[in-house]
């Protein structure tokens, strides 16, 4: 805005003196210029030696030239010369360039010429009116090139290891995912259908490998990360480890971090799938809103008080299981199922009485059922969001079981109390969606 408003003077002074002034020609070779110089300061800062702030800045410009003279000057049977005049001449400084750091001196690499290239493309950009898209561009070319030393340290760490199921599940989500029947439902009762089970597969592996790679990166002594982490993924075998891996306090603060994640996972999951959907009862989208904010909170609060020594707490994990893909999908399916089976039979009673069972399962799996129903009429929406808040609740109140089998019972009420604290506003939410 600011150089739209420089150029605009210029040109208000320039046309009372008469001259006929193209102002978004300007604009464009100011924009182009600028955009070009974003690159050559991120080079001139990384080497001396590689071309800089103009030299980069006046590629963008011939880019800009060779394609905005034919659209602002037409008529003259010079434009095509002239541009491809001007693309033979950054060919020619970004080949000799080339030449000279390869053959001559003997420095591998091709990202300044990479570079160069990008710069000339953002100004033909520019030059034919996608001004932002040529910003754009010359703004993630900067940022690439100044992140040189994040990619190098997550290139030494990557191995074959965590390589390998990356592109496996890209396959699974680009190559497999559009060959799939998504629309095919059950025969039974048309509820479950392959693109709610194959999303919900590649969800649960998904998170598997980003809790693997957060765990690598981070290290396994750090509990509070390891505890968010794991809860995003499993929280009923995070907190497993935690109690076999140390005493009440680490229990305690682990419990009530792995709750928050795995609050703060199905909270997510509501929001987008409500949200898609484009439900209109704005009352049962806000009560669920608050309620799991409130609960988020509590459970956050509670684990800062809650102080631990820096114990080691070991966590297993492996980049993509797919057995624990399996297995979910295959429950999440039979919830569905039965959930769906429970509603048609009983109603809206069904799909509460459901999650209370399913809570104790998996949590995610009522909040997938229970909007899935409610998208396809079999439920009204308030009943959803009561389900979903309820299977909650009762994901956070079966850690205190846990820990009432393995700890002991006396040694687990803080536990149990800071745990029915975590799930009072979902209960209490849930209550009033019933009423």
């Amino acid at each position: 805005m600011l150089i739209y408003c420089i150029v605009k003077y210029i040109w208000r002074m320039l046309s009372n003196l008469g001259l006929d002034v193209d102002l978004q020609l300007m604009t464009k070779i100011v924009l182009s210029f600028s955009a070009g110089s974003l690159i050559g300061l991120e080079r001139e800062r990384a080497k001396s030696s590689s071309p800089g702030v103009r030299s980069i800045g006046f590629l963008a410009l011939l880019g800009c030239l060779a394609a905005a003279l034919p659209l602002h000057l037409p008529g003259s049977v010079l434009h095509p010369f002239t541009s491809l005049t001007l693309m033979m001449l950054v060919l020619a400084i970004v080949g000799i360039y080339t030449y000279q750091k390869l053959a001559v001196e003997r420095s591998g690499g091709i990202t300044t010429p990479a570079a160069l290239s990008l710069a000339y493309a953002a100004g033909v950009l520019i030059g034919l009116g996608r001004m932002v898209e040529g910003i754009a561009l010359c703004f993630m070319t900067s940022l690439a090139l100044a992140a040189k030393l994040s990619v190098e340290k997550l290139v030494n760490f990557v191995t074959y290891r965590e390589l390998l199921p990356a592109f496996e599940l890209g396959v699974i989500v680009f190559l497999l995912g559009p060959l799939l029947p998504l629309n095919y439902t059950d025969p039974f009762i048309r509820v479950v259908s392959v693109g709610s089970l194959y999303i919900f597969f590649v969800t649960v592996l998904t998170l598997s490998y980003a809790g693997y790679i957060a765990v690598k990166l981070k290290g396994t002594s750090a509990i509070d990360y390891i505890a968010f982490v794991g809860g995003l993924a499993n929280s009923e075998a995070t907190v497993v480890s935690s109690l076999k891996a140390g005493g009440e306090k680490i229990a305690s603060r682990t419990t009530l971090l792995a709750n928050t994640a795995m609050i703060t996972r199905n909270f997510l999951v509501f929001s987008l799938l409500a949200l898609t959907q484009g439900w209109l009862d704005r009352t049962p989208l806000l009560v669920g809103f608050l309620a799991f904010s409130a609960s988020i909170a509590a459970a956050y609060i509670l684990s800062r008080f809650t102080y631990v020594n820096s114990e080691e707490l070991t966590l297993e994990l492996q980049p993509l299981s797919y057995s624990l893909a399996a297995r979910a999908t295959a429950l999440f399916a039979l919830a569905l199922l039965l959930s769906a089976l429970a509603t048609l039979t009983m109603g809206e009673f069904g799909i509460i009485s459901a999650s209370l069972v399913g809570g104790l399962v998996s949590s995610s799996t009522i909040v997938f059922s229970s909007l899935s129903l409610a998208a396809g009429g079999y439920i009204t929406f308030r009943a959803a969001v009561a389900a979903v808040l309820i299977s909650t609740a009762v994901a956070v109140l079966n850690k205190m079981f846990y820990a009432g089998v393995l700890l002991g019972w006396k040694r687990s009420i803080k536990i149990a109390v800071k745990q029915c604290t975590v799930s009072t506003p979902l209960l209490a939410a849930a209550l009033l969606m019933l009423l």
